[in-house]
Order: structure tokens, then C-alpha cells, then sequence
């Protein structure tokens, strides 16, 4: 009864090892992806890559912290805006349309629009 009970332990033991594998292996590679991700986005961004000592950072950094430099890396690579429509105003090309544009300016100016 003894090692029929031993050997039912043994079994457990071995079980919840592979699980403990299994888990250890899917975290593993979700960082792997997660760090190819954000290098990738860096090297896009700047044209250099990590070297090993931001690599052995960053791949025993907290996920949470991960997760918060690939949206930032993300956010970057989609751009963070674009000029000011203000200042996007085609300028005048010839000396009457700086006189219209000035004039337009000044009557904006002084009826506080602007």
C-alpha cells in the first residue's frame, strides 16, 4: 500500500513538473515575441539595434513594463502628430497676395479673431 501511495506521488510530482515546463515555456516565448516586437520597432525608428546588455534588461524586466514600452515603441511608430494647422497655411507667392494676406491678417486681428 506504501508504494502503490509513493508511487501515486511520484506521479503528481512528475505531473505538475511538465505543467510548471509548460507554463515556463509559453511565458518564455510570449517575452521572446514581445522583445522581438520591440526591438524590431526600435530598429525601425532609430536604425540601430539593442545590444546585448539592453537585451538581458529588458528580458528580466516585469511584463508590465514590457508591455509599456512596446505601446510606447507602438505609439512612435505611428507618429505623435503633425504640424499645426495654423502654421500650415500656404504662403503668399506674389507681392499683391502678401498684401491681401497681410490686410486679412489685420482685419482678423482686430475684431480678435486671428
Amino acid at each position: 500500500m506504501e508504494l502503490e501511495l509513493a508511487n501515486v506521488f511520484e506521479k503528481m510530482a512528475d505531473y505538475i513538473e511538465a505543467v510548471e515546463e509548460e507554463k515556463a515555456l509559453v511565458e518564455k516565448q510570449a517575452r521572446d515575441a514581445r522583445l522581438s516586437s520591440i526591438q524590431e520597432k526600435f530598429s525601425a525608428a532609430t536604425g540601430e539595434s539593442f545590444d546585448e546588455e539592453v537585451l538581458g534588461k529588458l528580458s528580466s524586466a516585469d511584463p508590465t513594463v514590457l508591455e509599456t514600452i512596446e505601446k510606447l515603441a507602438h505609439t512612435t511608430e505611428e507618429g505623435l502628430g503633425g504640424p499645426s494647422s495654423r502654421r500650415s497655411q500656404i504662403a503668399p507667392l506674389t507681392p499683391n497676395e502678401e498684401v491681401k494676406l497681410a490686410g486679412d491678417r489685420l482685419v482678423n486681428f482686430s475684431i480678435g479673431g486671428m
